[in-house]
């Protein structure tokens, strides 16, 4: 999967694409090792941005990523920008997608400045306000994952980073073992829910 990704944006010039994948499949790992390559060659190959922002919906989501990142790749440093702690010098940010409209808005992460952003839950950044936001971002690389990619008001991913590097269905996860099988037992009932 990281292969075709830095083939495409090495290769391709695509610069902006998502992952999508069920939940707990792999998507920070995916990161992870793509922050590596950031920084070992495509960040001075493609003169890009010294970070990388990593966004996420949550705050609970920014303290899982963090000690992912340390695991298994302790050479860069991880700061957070939130309400408890707003270290922006780090070479890796973990921050709430709010916390990243307030901070392009106010003019502290900059387009000019082409750092990489990693959208975490893409599908979380499909408001109009967040989609003008991170399409500021055109000269970065701009790297997505989701597990939902079209929302029901016709919001898509694909619309915001156009370009798919990479797709696993619910069922190529069972069958290479990422999640567990499962059985869907059809019920129909007389019952009235309203």
């Amino acid at each position: 999967i990281l292969e075709k990704i830095l083939h495409d944006i090495t290769i391709k010039g695509i610069t902006t694409g998502y992952i999508h994948e069920p939940a707990r499949t792999g998507k920070t790992a995916i990161y992870i090792d793509f922050i590596r390559h950031y920084f070992h060659y495509l960040r001075d190959e493609l003169h890009l941005g010294k970070r990388v922002f990593i966004i996420v919906p949550s705050v609970i989501l920014m303290s899982q990523i963090p000690d992912e990142i340390e695991k298994f790749f302790p050479q860069v440093s991880i700061g957070a920008y939130y309400g408890w702690e707003k270290n922006l010098h780090a070479d890796v940010v973990v921050m709430t997608y709010a916390s990243f409209n307030k901070l392009v808005e106010k003019g502290t992460i900059r387009p000019e400045n082409k750092e990489c952003l990693i959208l975490d839950e893409a599908h979380e950044a499909l408001s109009d306000l967040r989609q003008d936001l991170i399409g500021r971002f055109t000269q970065s690389i701009r790297l997505g994952g989701t597990a939902t990619s079209e929302l029901w008001d016709e919001r898509t991913v694909e619309a915001l980073l156009q370009h798919q590097y990479h797709r696993m269905s619910i069922l190529q996860a069972v069958e290479y073992g990422l999640i567990a099988p499962y059985h869907v037992i059809y019920v129909l009932t007389d019952t009235d829910l309203s």
